[in-house]
């Protein structure tokens, strides 16, 4: 990131923190800032709506059903019945035995 870039980033965690705690506006931290005022404007202005968005978290009934449909999908092995298999695995040590 170049000077100006953490400087900018500096200044809109100071003026988020600043405007979180209730001690300045939107409008108060673009005053006190008219040097980087509008690259300032509109990274506030996403900051503060991606602030208010819920946090999106799946129900436990979803990732119950979500978890039966990925089984269900997943062909029976030898091994456990449930999950897909890989197929042969190779040797990790190769065979050195000399072959008469």
């Amino acid at each position: 990131m170049t000077e100006v870039g953490t400087m900018i980033e500096l200044i809109l965690d100071e003026c988020l923190e600043d405007i979180r705690a209730k001690r300045a506006t939107v409008a108060d931290c673009l005053a006190r800032r008219p040097n980087v005022a509008a690259d300032l404007a509109p990274l506030l202005e996403m900051a503060l709506a991606i602030a208010g968005v819920p946090e999106v978290r799946p129900s436990e009934e979803f990732k119950r059903a979500t978890r039966e449909r990925l089984l269900r999908l997943s062909p029976p092995t030898k091994s456990n019945g449930r999950m897909g298999d890989l197929g042969p695995r190779a040797s990790p040590v190769p065979d050195t035995k000399e072959r008469v």
